[in-house]
């Protein structure tokens, strides 16, 4: 089963828009590491453990003072930290998920501030429709963007995660932002199109 970290960077192997983010899962921080601590003031931080795939802490908004105390205190319990540039989800206009099966992609979606914890994981849903082969037009500009980029991903049977926000945010400055991407069947593995294993 493929981990958070490494299901974010698969979106970035897809060339899609995701965070600017590190992964500290050692408390002796590297110079890029650092760098990248410095260079920053505020911070979101996501965590995981190898052991299992369960909702673990998340920390949307954090101060660089904050970061340091939360982050040894996460290494102590046996996490894993990803670490980025902070985007703060009072910007969000929408979150939701996308199941791509084939030619055809069903989406959740969740209009508003929040993170797409409120879609995946409290099931607060506002609006949920499939697209097929010759799907229409939503009416919304932002989730035909979204159709549009995961229809182009080369994997199949998988579930994306995704916000967009008022202001271009992301490592490659967009409204819209993919957290990650993870397989849809028990092991979470992502599958190609050709059904092969996607490897990283």
């Amino acid at each position: 089963m493929l981990n958070k970290w490494e299901r974010i960077q698969a979106i970035k192997l897809f060339g899609l828009n995701t965070e600017e983010s590190i992964l500290i899962d050692n408390p002796k921080l590297s110079n890029e590491q650092l760098k990248f601590i410095k260079t920053n003031k505020m911070f979101s931080l996501r965590t995981f453990s190898n052991d299992d795939n369960a909702n673990h802490p998340h920390f949307p908004v954090l101060s660089r003072s904050r970061l340091a105390k939360e982050i040894k205190l996460l290494l102590e319990c046996g996490y894993s930290s990803i670490v980025a540039t902070c985007i703060d989800p009072r910007h969000d206009e929408l979150v939701g998920c996308a199941y791509k099966r084939g030619a055809s992609i069903t989406i959740e979606v969740a209009y508003g501030a929040g993170t797409v914890r409120r879609v995946t994981h409290d099931g607060k849903i506002d609006k949920s429709f499939t697209t097929g082969v010759f799907a229409k037009r939503t009416g919304d500009r932002r989730l035909d963007y979204i159709i549009s980029k995961i229809k182009r991903t080369p994997v199949d049977d998988c579930i994306f995660e995704f916000s967009w926000y008022k202001m271009p945010v992301g490592n490659k400055k967009q409204h819209m932002i993919f957290w990650e991407v993870t397989g849809a069947n028990e092991k979470g593995k992502i599958k190609t199109v050709n059904g092969a294993m996607l490897k990283l």
